[in-house]
Protein backbone atom coordinates (compact mmCIF):
# COMPACT_ATOMS: atom_id res chain seq x y z
CA UNK A 1 0.00 0.00 0.00
CA UNK A 2 1.89 3.53 -1.41
CA UNK A 3 -0.02 6.55 -0.13
CA UNK A 4 0.65 10.17 -1.86
CA UNK A 5 -0.96 12.47 0.25
CA UNK A 6 -0.50 16.57 -0.06
CA UNK A 7 -0.07 16.83 3.79
CA UNK A 8 1.20 14.03 6.34
CA UNK A 9 -1.05 12.79 9.04
CA UNK A 10 -0.08 14.05 12.43
CA UNK A 11 -0.62 10.47 13.44
CA UNK A 12 -0.35 6.88 12.32
CA UNK A 13 -0.90 3.57 13.42
CA UNK A 14 3.34 2.48 12.91
CA UNK A 15 2.05 -1.35 13.54
CA UNK A 16 -0.65 -1.47 11.05
CA UNK A 17 1.45 0.50 8.57
CA UNK A 18 4.37 -2.12 8.92
CA UNK A 19 2.02 -5.08 8.66
CA UNK A 20 0.50 -3.55 5.11
CA UNK A 21 4.30 -2.49 4.35
CA UNK A 22 2.74 1.14 3.70
CA UNK A 23 4.24 4.38 2.73
CA UNK A 24 3.72 7.72 3.02
CA UNK A 25 5.22 10.56 0.92
CA UNK A 26 4.05 14.43 1.29
CA UNK A 27 4.61 17.64 3.36
CA UNK A 28 4.79 18.55 6.54
CA UNK A 29 4.16 22.46 6.99
CA UNK A 30 6.94 24.34 9.07
CA UNK A 31 3.71 25.95 10.84
CA UNK A 32 3.51 22.54 12.59
CA UNK A 33 7.20 22.49 14.07
CA UNK A 34 7.15 24.11 16.87
CA UNK A 35 10.83 23.47 18.18
CA UNK A 36 12.84 25.00 14.93
CA UNK A 37 12.32 28.35 16.10
CA UNK A 38 13.88 27.76 19.38
CA UNK A 39 17.05 26.19 17.33
CA UNK A 40 17.75 29.59 15.16
CA UNK A 41 16.27 27.96 12.63
CA UNK A 42 13.68 29.66 9.65
CA UNK A 43 11.87 27.82 6.74
CA UNK A 44 12.84 28.52 3.68
CA UNK A 45 9.97 27.50 1.87
CA UNK A 46 6.33 26.13 3.36
CA UNK A 47 7.04 22.74 3.88
CA UNK A 48 9.55 19.77 4.56
CA UNK A 49 9.43 17.06 2.36
CA UNK A 50 9.18 13.35 3.85
CA UNK A 51 8.73 9.81 2.84
CA UNK A 52 8.07 6.99 5.40
CA UNK A 53 8.41 3.53 4.77
CA UNK A 54 7.19 0.96 7.37
CA UNK A 55 8.51 -2.72 7.37
CA UNK A 56 8.84 -5.53 9.20
CA UNK A 57 12.26 -6.55 10.42
CA UNK A 58 13.13 -10.79 9.95
CA UNK A 59 12.88 -10.38 14.10
CA UNK A 60 9.43 -9.65 13.67
CA UNK A 61 9.77 -5.64 15.27
CA UNK A 62 8.21 -2.89 13.30
CA UNK A 63 10.60 -0.66 10.91
CA UNK A 64 10.01 3.16 9.28
CA UNK A 65 12.88 4.27 7.15
CA UNK A 66 12.04 7.89 7.17
CA UNK A 67 13.75 10.24 4.44
CA UNK A 68 13.48 14.20 4.66
CA UNK A 69 14.41 16.79 2.54
CA UNK A 70 13.84 20.83 3.85
CA UNK A 71 15.00 24.03 3.12
CA UNK A 72 15.50 26.25 6.28
CA UNK A 73 17.52 29.51 6.85
CA UNK A 74 19.82 30.28 9.49
CA UNK A 75 22.53 32.29 11.06
CA UNK A 76 26.32 31.25 9.64
CA UNK A 77 28.62 31.31 13.00
CA UNK A 78 31.74 32.51 11.05
CA UNK A 79 29.95 35.62 9.26
CA UNK A 80 26.75 35.96 11.54
CA UNK A 81 24.96 36.15 8.21
CA UNK A 82 22.03 34.68 6.79
CA UNK A 83 22.46 31.27 5.15
CA UNK A 84 20.68 28.69 3.83
CA UNK A 85 20.83 25.20 4.95
CA UNK A 86 19.35 22.05 3.14
CA UNK A 87 18.39 19.21 5.05
CA UNK A 88 18.26 15.69 3.17
CA UNK A 89 18.15 12.41 5.57
CA UNK A 90 17.53 9.06 5.67
CA UNK A 91 17.02 7.02 8.75
CA UNK A 92 16.03 3.61 9.58
CA UNK A 93 14.56 3.51 13.08
CA UNK A 94 13.04 0.39 14.95
CA UNK A 95 9.39 0.82 16.70
CA UNK A 96 8.97 0.31 20.11
CA UNK A 97 6.10 -1.77 21.45
CA UNK A 98 5.82 0.39 24.25
CA UNK A 99 7.21 3.93 25.14
CA UNK A 100 8.86 2.08 28.04
CA UNK A 101 10.90 -0.99 26.25
CA UNK A 102 14.68 -0.66 26.09
CA UNK A 103 16.02 1.27 22.65
CA UNK A 104 19.11 -0.87 22.89
CA UNK A 105 17.44 -4.33 21.77
CA UNK A 106 16.83 -3.96 18.39
CA UNK A 107 20.00 -4.88 16.61
CA UNK A 108 21.62 -1.65 16.66
CA UNK A 109 18.63 0.74 15.11
CA UNK A 110 17.69 3.76 16.81
CA UNK A 111 14.71 3.13 18.57
CA UNK A 112 10.89 5.21 17.55
CA UNK A 113 8.40 4.61 20.73
CA UNK A 114 4.62 5.08 19.76
CA UNK A 115 2.17 6.86 22.07
CA UNK A 116 -0.77 4.56 22.59
CA UNK A 117 -0.32 2.77 19.42
CA UNK A 118 0.06 6.25 17.37
CA UNK A 119 3.15 7.61 15.94
CA UNK A 120 3.94 11.28 16.06
CA UNK A 121 4.88 11.58 12.20
CA UNK A 122 4.92 15.87 12.02
CA UNK A 123 6.97 15.48 15.55
CA UNK A 124 9.52 12.67 13.83
CA UNK A 125 9.98 14.79 10.97
CA UNK A 126 10.85 17.71 12.94
CA UNK A 127 13.32 15.15 15.10
CA UNK A 128 15.30 14.81 11.52
CA UNK A 129 15.88 17.75 10.43
CA UNK A 130 16.83 18.65 14.06
CA UNK A 131 19.37 16.22 13.89
CA UNK A 132 20.45 17.15 10.29
CA UNK A 133 21.20 20.53 11.81
CA UNK A 134 25.24 20.89 12.25
CA UNK A 135 26.03 22.24 15.84
CA UNK A 136 28.06 25.13 14.52
CA UNK A 137 26.53 25.98 10.81
CA UNK A 138 28.50 27.63 8.62
CA UNK A 139 28.67 28.41 4.61
CA UNK A 140 30.89 26.03 3.38
CA UNK A 141 32.82 28.47 1.14
CA UNK A 142 34.02 31.53 3.00
CA UNK A 143 33.30 33.63 0.10
CA UNK A 144 29.34 33.07 0.80
CA UNK A 145 29.95 35.08 4.06
CA UNK A 146 29.47 38.92 4.34
CA UNK A 147 33.22 40.15 3.33
CA UNK A 148 32.59 43.26 5.25
CA UNK A 149 32.46 40.86 8.73
CA UNK A 150 35.10 38.49 8.11
CA UNK A 151 37.79 41.77 7.38
CA UNK A 152 36.33 42.45 11.15
CA UNK A 153 37.33 39.63 12.37
CA UNK A 154 40.67 38.97 14.84
CA UNK A 155 42.87 36.07 13.97
CA UNK A 156 45.09 35.01 16.95
CA UNK A 157 47.92 35.91 15.41
CA UNK A 158 46.81 39.37 14.25
CA UNK A 159 49.29 42.23 14.70
CA UNK A 160 52.15 40.10 15.95
CA UNK A 161 53.96 39.35 12.70
CA UNK A 162 56.32 42.41 13.66
CA UNK A 163 56.87 42.01 17.48
CA UNK A 164 59.15 39.44 18.23
CA UNK A 165 58.18 36.44 19.57
CA UNK A 166 59.81 36.20 23.64
CA UNK A 167 60.59 33.28 24.89
CA UNK A 168 59.62 33.03 28.16
CA UNK A 169 62.12 30.96 29.87
CA UNK A 170 64.57 33.87 28.46
CA UNK A 171 64.48 35.46 31.80
CA UNK A 172 65.51 31.72 33.46
CA UNK A 173 68.32 31.84 31.21
CA UNK A 174 69.54 35.56 32.30
CA UNK A 175 69.15 34.98 35.77
CA UNK A 176 71.08 31.45 35.98
CA UNK A 177 73.76 33.06 33.72
CA UNK A 178 74.13 36.08 36.25
CA UNK A 179 75.15 33.62 39.33
CA UNK A 180 77.22 31.60 37.13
Amino acid sequence: MAGKVDVLPRWVDPFKMADQRASLDGDVPFSCMQRLDAAGLRPGCDAARARLEFDRHPDGFGLVRIGVKARLLCVCQRCLGEMNLNVDRRSDLAIADTPEEDTGQKEGYETVAPVDGRLAVHLLVEDEILLAVPDIPMHEDTADCDSEVLALQVTPDAGRQDEPRVNPFEVLRELRNRKG
